[in-house]
């Protein structure tokens, strides 16, 4: 069964996201040619959310089965606080998760 998720992440400054899939795959998702994004632009190496905002795309996962996500991603502290992101998967939400990194 393929099924057709919209992915959505929110972050203060990233570059990109690799689902890893079974077959055809790894598949390698660049944040700055993402289909939705509410705030922010390009940079050097990614995109840059630089209020508060999101990007998002849908990708059809070839089969109903558990995957995994390496997102990379950086930030810089505001305010004594890193930004945090969180990955959603059809409105789930994993996260949220501190960026606690000043480089790719």
């Amino acid at each position: 069964m393929v099924e057709n998720i919209k992915i959505l992440i929110i972050v203060l400054m990233f570059t990109l996201i690799k689902p890893t899939f079974g077959q055809g795959f790894p598949l390698v998702l660049q944040a700055e040619n993402m289909e939705v994004k509410t705030s922010g632009s390009a940079i050097s190496g990614g995109w840059l959310l630089d209020t508060n905002g999101w990007i998002a795309t849908s990708i059809n996962f070839p089969e109903t089965r558990k995957y995994s996500f390496e997102i990379q991603v950086k930030g810089t502290m505001d305010y004594d606080e890193w930004p945090f992101m969180e990955l959603r998967i059809d409105n789930l939400v994993a996260g949220p998760i501190i960026v606690e990194r000043t480089s790719w």
